[in-house]
């Protein structure tokens, strides 16, 4: 049976019987919207949400802090973290290195120019090495005071986010992009703050610097400066003897993290577990995403089923007329192609209305999420971290799934014998 038969043959079917074809369409699209809402919305924010956790908390990368003791309202550290101790970390098994993070351990200040106005603040910095920042660090982040140039700090995000959020509002103060921070240039003076003012036996001195760069690290607060630059200030101000407020330890794999553990009590240090907060989190969307996935899956059966009700009554009203096409010469394939043909056709048009559907509603969720986060750093980059391809692979399974159940039944009426077919009333 030539293709320009096949389709003559279905246009004369479906002639008279658009209303019914368009039911099946329509059930199949609701379907499939439902379903394809269901696993993106649901699959995708659970995936989003875990990468954009695993991102901020990588698990070859652990915290290491000196054991506290608390008394009362008061928190004390049983040990403090030297040199001595960052080279007994480094000599661990699986460590691949390791970050001291110095903070400067006197007064300091910030002052900088904003809009023709010289505002100053009490800050903190906080000396790190480069390659703790990852991608987020700037090109040229090292401490060389005989350059002349001022030094090269990063800011933190959530810094940011607490300006623009609270501060900005409640000063009546501009708000500020992540664009017009970056290059800011902000004199540090060592030695004086508001709740330590300068006087004659404490020295003091401005240093110049520049915001070169922002990170998302939640582990990094404050004003991030090269870790040289930190432990020379405490040395300029006095303070010769190194000391560091924890360590950022990156290892060979998650494997070797169980492996550090015993050695850490002797070395009077405790891992921080990052996760341990996100990870009941984390479960609950899992389950929230496991039901929306689940009421897809049965919104989708009942199209389904509706598809597979409509096609044995279809198959039933048109006995006589598929017997008389065999009785005039069409073999059992060529019955079997002209209907897999029609049922392709409805089904098609179906899912492919009904993904369409559900993409075009989660691009247009997506972008009103995107407008909405702005700078809120600390959530995920994207609502739905599932590729598009992966609706395009869903709608395609979804659609052979109804061709499977379809051909099951249209296979069984073309075994049906030729008499029988004419001798039953129709």
């Amino acid at each position: 049976m030539r293709l320009q038969a096949i389709a003559f043959l279905i246009h004369a079917s479906m002639r008279g019987k658009r209303l019914r074809s368009a039911a099946v369409v329509g059930g199949l699209a609701v379907g499939m919207l439902a379903l394809g809402l269901a696993a993106v919305a649901g699959l995708g924010t659970a995936r989003s949400l875990r990468r954009h956790l695993e991102s901020l908390f990588p698990e070859q990368r652990v915290v290491l802090r000196s054991k506290t003791i608390e008394a009362f309202t008061l928190q004390a550290e049983t040990m403090s973290i030297t040199p001595e101790t960052v080279e007994a970390v480094r000599a661990l098994p699986g460590v691949v290195r390791v970050c001291p993070e110095a903070t400067a351990r006197f007064p300091l200040s910030g002052r900088g120019n904003l809009f023709g106005k010289t505002y100053s603040t009490d800050i903190t910095i906080t000396g790190i090495e480069a390659w703790l920042l990852g991608d987020e660090a700037p090109p040229d982040f090292a401490y060389r005071p005989e350059s002349g140039k001022p030094i090269p700090a990063v800011l933190s995000y959530y810094f940011l986010d607490l300006y623009n959020i609270a501060l900005a509002e409640s000063n009546n103060l501009p708000k500020f992009s992540p664009s017009a921070i970056i290059g800011k240039h902000i004199d540090l003076i060592l030695g004086e703050s508001t709740l330590q003012p300068a006087d004659e036996t404490r020295r003091t001195q401005v240093v110049p610097s520049v915001i070169a760069g922002l990170t998302r690290n939640p582990d990094l607060l404050g004003l991030l400066v090269p870790l040289d630059a930190v432990e020379a200030f405490n040395t300029w101000y006095g303070i010769t003897d190194k000391r560091y407020r924890q360590l950022h330890v990156e290892l060979a794999s998650s494997e070797a993290v169980e492996a550090v553990k015993p050695a850490l009590d002797k070395l009077g240090l405790e891992m921080q577990d990052r996760m341990a907060p996100w990870r009941k989190a984390l479960t609950v969307v899992r389950l929230v995403a496991a039901a929306f996935v689940g009421l897809g899956v049965l919104v989708f059966a009942l199209a389904l089923a509706y598809l597979a009700s409509t096609i044995t009554w279809m198959l039933s009203e048109r006995r006589r007329e598929l017997a008389l096409f065999r009785a005039l010469g069409a073999s059992p394939r060529q019955v079997l192609t002209l209907l897999a043909t029609e049922v392709g056709v409805i089904s098609l048009l179906g899912i492919g209305l009904g993904i369409g559907a559900a993409a075009a509603g989660l691009c247009a969720a997506n972008r009103v999420y995107l407008g909405w986060r702005g700078d809120r750093v600390f959530l995920p980059e994207s609502l739905f971290a599932v590729p598009w391809w992966w609706m395009a692979l869903l709608g395609l399974s979804c659609w052979a799934l109804a061709m499977v159940l379809s051909l099951s039944q249209v296979l069984a009426s073309t075994r049906t014998p030729i008499s029988n077919a004419l001798t039953k009333n129709g």
